[in-house]
């Protein structure tokens, strides 16, 4: 590729990503990061790589906070009369979780589920740290509870969502009655093949689940997206063999996780739903990530105690009261 085209094709993406992502220490000396990452890619490896760039989406914690009022704000005003406020800043009908693990490990979603309640300057008590929790605790009034909102900041391939859904309905669904209640799920970015997987089996149990979303998140390579017709498939290949060799020929990454092709990263962390030239790190063929992605390994693997997640809940209450 010729030097000069590609220097400006660099800044103007560049440039580009700046004004719609924003800015945070991450994102420091974006220009050089980007030079460094490109130029470890072969010539016609670059060109498709800063077009991916140029289409993918980065998010800021402040831009977080402002997507967060946003879809708020609109999920407020849709189901006003469903959302019933006693306060302000609170509900007595809803209750906000984050989507958490059974053993206990936290995930992306708490941070998410504290942004959402500090960016709206929701009340404390109508955010709780696991449902399970509610629901075993005969002191809490759960008949008055109509809506269930799980926040966390993607929907990828959809299949997580739904076994989270699927073990909350076998342990709890039929003594609580939850199908009843209204369910909603808030994210940032939800990827359209992800949300065809929710709406399934939502068409499937009957489960009264409302997605709710910034935008909605094509594959990579989706026909009529972001390659013509006569460059997609070649696009498609030329990607595919490069984290092939990223990933030591396995494919279980390569286009991202499933291939679900998704070009997002989130101040706390990238989703390995993205295409793993972006994250993936192998010190054997020296390639270095743009974003690369932190492990969050539990040693703690056995599963906590009703007791001891009470005083998770309890911290929690204690952090919100602070904010």
């Amino acid at each position: 590729m010729d030097v000069g085209i590609m220097e400006f094709d660099l800044k103007e993406v560049i440039k580009h990503c700046e004004l719609k992502w924003g800015i945070d220490d991450s994102l420091k000396d974006l220009e050089g990061k980007v030079l460094n990452w490109i130029n470890q890619a072969e010539e016609r490896e670059q060109i498709i790589l800063l077009n991916l760039l140029k289409n993918f989406e980065y998010y800021t914690l402040k831009r977080v906070n402002a997507v967060f009022v946003e879809l708020h704000t609109s999920l407020s005003e849709q189901y006003e009369d469903v959302l019933h406020r006693y306060q302000t800043n609170g509900y007595s009908n809803t209750l906000f979780f984050p989507v958490y693990k059974r053993d206990g490990t936290r995930t992306s979603s708490f941070d998410m589920h504290g942004s959402y309640r500090h960016s709206n300057n929701l009340s404390k008590h109508c955010f709780k740290t696991e449902l399970s929790l509610i629901l075993e605790d005969k002191d809490f009034p759960f008949d008055q509870i109509d809506n269930i909102v799980f926040i966390d900041d993607m929907v990828g391939t959809g299949n997580s969502m739904v076994k989270f859904l699927k073990s909350i309905l076998r342990l709890y669904g039929d003594k609580f009655d939850l199908l009843s209640k209204k369910f909603f799920l808030i994210v940032l970015e939800a990827c359209s093949h992800g949300v065809d997987t929710i709406e399934n089996y939502k068409n499937e149990t009957g489960i009264n689940l409302s997605l709710v979303y910034s935008k909605l998140h094509k594959k990579a390579f989706s026909e009529n997206h972001l390659f013509v017709a006569e460059e997609l498939e070649t696009s498609r290949k030329i990607v595919y063999e490069l984290e092939m060799k990223i990933n030591n020929n396995n494919p279980r990454n390569v286009l991202g996780y499933e291939e679900s092709e998704a070009l997002m990263s989130f101040y706390h962390n990238i989703p390995n739903n993205t295409l793993s030239s972006f994250w993936q790190e192998n010190e054997s063929i020296g390639w270095q990530p743009l974003f690369p992605r932190s492990r969050h390994d539990n040693p703690f693997s056995k599963r906590k105690k009703l007791s001891e997640k009470q005083d998770l809940q309890k911290k929690s209450n204690y952090i919100a009261r602070s904010l």
